[in-house]
């Protein structure tokens, strides 16, 4: 039976080996988010690690989301998988609210 969880979002289930597969690619990570903050010339690497109270770490899908190989996932901690969670929703949305919508007719048209 696929790994899930009731408060998950997925749309694809998670294979029966889950738990290894994340635990190899938070030990490839260092144990900690790989996010990386852009300020000005310097980046930053997340510090979270997980260990504190309310840390928690994340396997996210890079790309393709059933595609479950270390390749194609990377850890994260749970601020940083939601805010990357929530920016490709708000492009998902807007790429079905563009496809639904009728073109506007050029004013000089009307």
């Amino acid at each position: 039976m696929p790994a899930s969880s009731s408060s998950s979002w997925r749309t694809s289930p998670l294979p029966v080996n889950w738990r290894q597969i994340r635990n190899v690619v938070i030990r490839r990570d260092g144990g900690r988010c790989v996010w990386v903050d852009y300020d000005g010339a310097s980046r930053r690497r997340c510090a979270e690690t997980g260990s504190g109270p309310g840390g928690r770490l994340e396997v996210d899908h890079i790309g393709d989301p059933t595609d479950h190989s270390p390749m194609n996932l990377r850890t994260l901690c749970a601020f940083h998988h939601r805010i990357l969670t929530n920016r490709q929703a708000a492009a998902a949305r807007r790429a079905r609210a563009s496809r639904n919508r009728e073109p506007e007719r050029h004013p000089g048209l009307l």
